[in-house]
């Protein structure tokens, strides 16, 4: 996104340095008065916000506008962004927005002027590995949460994930934990750098935080809980955004050592195509894309899920044991008996 130039308009002083902060630093744009912008943000349900978009389309009637209200408006002349404003539908209203102003105007051609020759496209088959794009999971909430987990998981502790955005509860006995936030607004959440969310918190100085609840052992867990790997699977997901994780190779092959409970775990339709190809035998995520002709970014999708559950090998490396996430108490009990059974039967 270029450096482009937009101004907030009928926001309050809270809500207008909330999102200057995010424009800025997260979408890279300039944050200027009405008279320098390009596209205009108005925030309808503040004081005297009809008067303010009265004025604008008289004034500039050709300025694109990004219009934010609890109640939905006709925008015809820009984009209506419902509030609770998510960052990530903002950061797209821009996107469309820009980029529809950056889009050349089409060339009329002469009598005998040759048209220009196209280039070709290239296909999902010919993707390389140059252009496969990467994240680090240490900046998002999948390390985070994978760490809280380890910790819970150690100490047999409930703990609490405090970010400066929802709270996250984690039940290692039940191999349970609770967000509280819908999917949208976690999924919106996953798109965003852990240091981003850090600066758009009114405290800068806010840091992340794994600690004890003593409280909420005292209750039960609440109904909305969802299952330890099952969270952290979908977090890994969308956290990716169709980029591999940097410590895996698209050229390394990789392998499925179990297969991903895909009847709990929220997935895209393509995620049991590339689960059975996978499973069956070693093979790079460019080449994958390549056999089941998908996008490389929806395997790299699957690769992180599955990496961040520890469901993936490199070849020579699959004996690895199970993962405490994903092997819940009960089933390792059960295998323990059985074990001690067949030694007593074996005269051990």
């Amino acid at each position: 996104m270029k450096r482009a130039k937009i101004a907030v308009l009928g926001a309050s002083p809270r809500f207008h340095n909330l999102l200057e902060r995010f424009l800025t630093k997260v979408c890279r744009v300039r944050v200027v008065g009405a008279e320098q912008a390009e596209v205009c943000i108005i925030d309808l349900d503040g004081y005297g916000a009809s008067g303010l978009l009265a004025a604008e389309r008289q004034r500039r009637p050709r300025r694109p506008l990004i219009l934010l209200s609890l109640r939905e408006v006709e925008a015809e002349d820009g984009i209506w962004l419902k509030k609770p404003l998510q960052s990530r539908e903002l950061a797209q209203a821009l996107e469309r927005i820009l980029g529809r102003q950056e889009r050349p105007a089409p060339q009329r051609l002469g009598v005998g002027d040759r048209p220009p020759e196209s280039r070709p496209v290239s296909r999902r088959a010919d993707t390389k590995a140059d252009e496969v794009a990467f994240y680090d999971p240490k900046d998002y909430l999948q390390e985070l949460l994978a760490t809280a987990y380890r910790q819970a998981l150690t100490t047999e502790m409930i703990l609490r994930i405090d970010l400066g955005w929802k709270p996250i509860v984690i039940y290692p006995r039940q191999r349970l934990v609770w967000v509280d936030a819908d999917e949208r607004k976690l999924r919106s959440f996953c798109r965003l750098p852990l240091r981003h969310i850090v600066r758009l918190t009114e405290e800068d100085g806010l840091q992340t935080v794994i600690q004890p609840d003593p409280e909420a052992g005292l209750r039960e867990p609440p109904p909305s809980c969802q299952r330890m790997d099952a969270l952290l699977w979908k977090v890994a997901w969308w956290n990716s955004a169709g980029r591999l994780p940097k410590f895996i190779a698209p050229d390394r092959p990789v392998q499925l050592k179990r297969w991903p409970n895909l009847t709990r775990y929220w997935h895209p339709p393509q995620a049991l195509p590339i689960a059975a190809l996978l499973y069956r035998r070693p093979m790079t995520p460019l080449a994958t894309a390549r056999v089941l002709r998908l996008p490389v970014r929806d395997v790299s999708g699957f690769v992180s899920a599955a990496s961040a559950l520890r469901l993936l090998c490199f070849p020579k490396e699959c004996a690895v044991g199970p993962d405490p996430v994903t092997e819940s108490p009960a089933v390792s009990e059960r295998q323990g008996l059985f074990r001690r059974i067949m030694r007593r039967l074996r005269g051990g």
